[in-house]
Order: C-alpha cells, then sequence, then structure tokens
C-alpha cells in the first residue's frame, strides 16, 4: 500500500530541508543518530500523561482547548507523541515502549523542519 503522491517539488523541498538538517547536526550518510538531529534542532524530550491535570492544563491552554476536550481529541486520535513548537519540545506518552521512542522522536522533528 502507498501513501499519497507528493508533488515533485514538494519532494525536492523537503529533501533540500532534510540534507541541510543532516548536514548541520555532522552527517554526510546514514546512519544518522536522531538524539543528535534533535540537539541540533535544539528540542528538549520528555514524557506526558494524559491523567497529569497539570499537563492538560499547559496544553489546553497552548491550542486552547478544554481539559475533557483534549483529552477526549488525544485518546480518539491515540496520541503517542507531539511536538510543541513554542516550547521547542518533543513529548511522548510515558507509556510509549522504548523501542518506539526513536522513530517518535524522529517523526516529530520532521514536523519542525517542513512547515506545512
Amino acid at each position: 500500500m502507498t501513501g499519497p503522491k507528493i508533488e515533485e517539488a514538494s519532494r525536492d523541498d523537503i529533501d533540500r530541508r532534510i540534507w541541510r538538517l543532516l548536514r548541520d547536526a555532522g552527517f554526510r550518510e546514514p546512519p544518522v543518530n536522531v538524539t543528535q538531529v534533535l540537539d541540533c534542532l535544539k528540542l528538549d524530550r520528555s514524557f506526558y500523561d494524559l491523567n497529569d491535570p497539570t499537563f492538560l492544563r499547559s496544553v489546553g491552554h497552548k491550542v486552547k482547548v478544554g481539559i475533557r476536550t483534549l483529552r477526549r481529541i488525544a485518546h480518539k486520535i491515540n496520541l503517542r507523541a507531539l511536538l510543541l513548537f513554542d516550547d521547542k519540545q518533543v513529548i511522548l506518552a510515558k507509556d510509549l515502549p522504548q523501542k518506539k521512542h526513536e522513530w517518535a522522536y524522529a517523526h516529530e522533528a520532521g514536523h519542525g523542519v517542513i512547515p506545512w
């Protein structure tokens, strides 16, 4: 199964942005150390708990939704990771298995590199 088609100009733009990031992080070719890339982007890493009212209040305030609405949305879409642009922070669900952390961090960092 393949995903949606992407225009060549968009694909080229993404390639340029990613290669610039990898070069800035000190990589000339794979393999890539995700921690080094996150450090280059100056992204903080932490965990969240949907049962923590402090977390829900802070994120709810940023996205301007109520705590119950935020919790319902997060559960409905099975939110496992999130990039908080203003805080330059990637947060992962505290129950996300360790073997999935690197992929989730890389995915969220990609949202910060690609502007759309």
